[in-house]
């Protein structure tokens, strides 16, 4: 519905453009209390990092420094696509999955990409040894993920890695 500013008269021109005004300081203020509320909170973390980065390191018995602990938090590492054909009785099906993986400490996923190329053929391996009745249910995708983590992690040398997520998974 368009109002015609030509049919109204001078009063109701004025209470329109009163609601229209009220409208925009409205909007103005609550934009500027989200971006205020916004900065105050990032900027209350950006100082809780700055404390926690500053503390001294703990000390061991004897006024030695205690031993260096990796840093632990959770890192993924996104691998490119897999499209592999499955195996199978006579019918032609194919697999594209991408698959992240999830470790707790860089160093880990460090190793992961220096060691991408082995990664990747282990994943094939895995991948290339299944029909399309093993991945099919909820079950089979969980038993993969599990075989995919215990192959993995015999690859590894700097530790192992926490879960696997498959974020796309085709079958055709």
């Amino acid at each position: 519905m368009t109002i015609q500013m030509s049919s109204l008269t001078i009063r109701d021109r004025h209470h329109f453009l009163i609601g229209v005004i009220r409208l925009c300081v409205i909007t103005i203020l609550t934009v500027n209390a989200l971006w205020t509320m916004d900065h105050l909170f990032m900027s209350s973390n950006t100082v809780a990092l700055a404390a926690d980065e500053e503390e001294a390191p703990a000390e061991g018995e004897g006024g030695e420094a205690a031993p260096e602990q990796p840093e632990v938090l959770d890192v993924f590492l996104k691998l490119d696509p897999f499209i592999v054909n499955l195996k199978g009785n006579g019918m032609k099906r194919y697999l594209k999955t991408t698959i992240a993986i999830e470790v707790e400490v860089k160093e880990v996923k460090q190793e992961l990409e220096m060691l991408t190329p082995k990664l990747r053929d282990t994943i094939l391996f895995v991948l290339t040894s299944k029909s399309y009745n093993d991945l099919f249910s909820n079950e089979g995708k969980i038993a993969l993920k599990h075989e995919l983590i215990a192959h993995i992690n015999r690859i590894l040398k700097s530790g192992t890695i926490k879960a696997i997520y498959i974020t796309d998974f085709i079958i055709q």
